[in-house]
């Protein structure tokens, strides 16, 4: 599963290195998801990407896809997110500036395995995601960009459990045709 997932995302970053601007986007990179439950705090490690489209300047349509890339060990039990999806909105400042801010809501599920020595157990948070990002925009390539992101995913009895992320990566505007 892991070589598919990277051989995915190489394709993706190919394609959209060659590609012009346009109003759908793609964006593939890394990204540090922390769990935090029963007074501990787990940081794995996922490969993630995006297909986005800009409505307008300012708007756009975000679907993730997202899945383990590390786990992370604490106390002998080790945490890992087999799948990461959502679908957001994005609103940012206009497209005319070189660094872009901008800010996402929506929807998210993470599946995240957590393997202790009683055995393996899975656990689903879905629910309303937010978050806010940044743009920077190669001046030799407008096409591309690189992002880092603030995304917080689940939240449950505000702090008992928390499920957010650090993400970083590089964005391409393409056409299809």
């Amino acid at each position: 599963m892991k070589k598919f997932v990277v051989i995915v995302l190489s394709l993706v970053a190919l394609v959209s290195i060659q590609a012009q601007a346009s109003s759908f986007y793609t964006e593939s990179g890394l990204g540090q998801i922390n769990v935090e439950m029963a007074g501990k705090v787990y940081s794995p490690y996922i490969a993630r990407a995006k297909l986005g489209y800009r409505i307008s300047s300012i708007y756009a349509v975000e679907a993730l896809v997202g899945t383990h890339a590390y786990g992370d060990t604490v106390d002998n039990e080790e945490m890992q997110i087999p799948s990461l999806s959502g679908l957001f909105l994005r609103y940012g400042t206009h497209d005319d500036r070189k660094l872009r801010l901008y800010g996402i809501a929506g929807y998210a599920m993470v599946d995240a395995l957590r393997d202790t020595s009683s055995g393996k157990f899975v656990k689903e948070f879905h629910g309303f995601a937010y978050g806010i990002g940044a743009e920077e925009r190669l001046v030799s390539l407008p096409a591309l960009s690189f992002t880092l992101e603030y995304t917080r995913y689940y939240s449950e009895n505000d702090k008992e459990l928390l499920v957010y992320g650090i993400n970083a990566g590089i964005r391409a505007r393409f056409q299809w045709f």
